[in-house]
């Protein structure tokens, strides 16, 4: 498994507070089971991940919510993509400011595409043809280790870089 920081995760691993709250499951012979949350465990990730990104460095709202970034960088590091495409499609659809925007999609967003992108590219694809909140957040994906083919297709699709 590799890991590595993008743009977004500069944005959370600012304050390193670990006061996680974990939803990873084991199997009997203490694999990692893919764990997806419930709507409501979901919604209060995002919520937590949304307010971590929006607060000030190193004040106690940041503190309390790094958990959600913990979780959601979990995701990633433990190959459960499908969680962090959940993830990702309740967070873009909330009224964010920019800079989470930014966050969204230069971290969650470009991690599963440079890591599960030959997965998740028919799914980007259809819903950043769909609907242009989606797109936009594409806009501001990079490469970041992306596969040829996946990295045309995201350039091909989305209507503006920034």
């Amino acid at each position: 498994m590799r890991s590595s920081i993008t743009a977004a995760a500069l944005c959370s691993f600012q304050n390193r507070t670990f006061a996680k709250s974990s939803i990873i499951a084991f199997t009997s012979d203490n694999r990692k089971m893919n764990v997806i949350p419930d709507e409501d465990e979901l919604n209060r990730i995002v919520d937590a991940w949304i307010a971590y990104q929006m607060a000030s460095k190193g004040s106690p709202e940041r503190k309390e919510n790094w958990w959600a970034v913990e979780t959601e960088m979990d995701w990633m590091a433990d190959a459960q993509a499908e969680a962090l495409w959940k993830f990702i499609n309740l967070a873009y659809r909330r009224e964010i400011p920019e800079i989470v925007v930014a966050c969204l999609a230069a971290g969650p967003l470009e991690n599963l595409l440079a890591d599960h992108g030959s997965e998740f590219i028919d799914r980007v694809a259809t819903l950043a043809r769909k609907d242009p909140k989606f797109n936009h957040l594409l806009g501001g994906v990079w490469r970041r280790g992306m596969a040829n083919d996946v990295w045309e297709r995201v350039q091909a699709i989305r209507n503006e870089v920034w």
